[in-house]
């Protein structure tokens, strides 16, 4: 009973934020709570057989941005690089870094690795990666877009989404 009344809670919290009553914009402390939700449903779902660390620069979160951003790359990371992982435990770093007037996003696996994640070649797929990297460049200019590199050490994968401090 009380794993259904955490799913429920945390479904009810992932909704609510990503609706943003009916709102395309949203604050980063709002963004924030919505990706925290989805990924306690992600371990739920996974057997806890990952880990998330949280690297947050608290002055950032009333910044605005786009709603529902940072969900895809999350997802990506999860689904494409921790789930096929084979032989290490998992781990997600979500980073809001400040650089000067700009603010830096990270998603952060140690998953599979750009050659090995599926969503590049699936028909279709990187649908909500391109999704999210219009609508930075609608709202914020086309100098502002979404990263997606591999790691320094050929485990994982970086996405960066890079915004004005709006």
């Amino acid at each position: 009973f009380e794993r259904v009344c955490e799913i429920s809670s945390e479904l009810s919290n992932y909704y609510r934020t990503n609706l943003n009553d009916g709102k395309s914009i949203t604050t980063l402390a709002r963004e924030l709570e919505n990706i925290q939700s989805y990924l306690r449903l992600q371990m739920i779902a996974m057997s806890n057989s990952f880990d998330v660390e949280y690297d947050i620069d608290e002055n950032l979160l009333h910044y605005q941005i786009c709603n529902c951003t940072l969900q895809p790359l999350v997802e990506n990371a999860v689904l494409h690089g921790i789930k096929p992982l084979r032989g290490r435990r998992g781990k997600i770093i979500v980073r809001f870094l400040s650089e000067g007037d700009d603010i830096l996003l990270c998603i952060i696996d140690n998953g599979v690795g750009l050659e090995q994640k599926s969503f590049f070649s699936q028909k279709g797929s990187g649908y909500g990666i391109r999704n999210v990297a219009e609508r930075i460049k609608l709202y914020f200019g086309k100098e502002y877009n979404v990263c997606i590199q591999p790691r320094k050490d050929d485990e994982g994968t970086c996405a960066i989404v890079h915004i004005p401090k709006r």
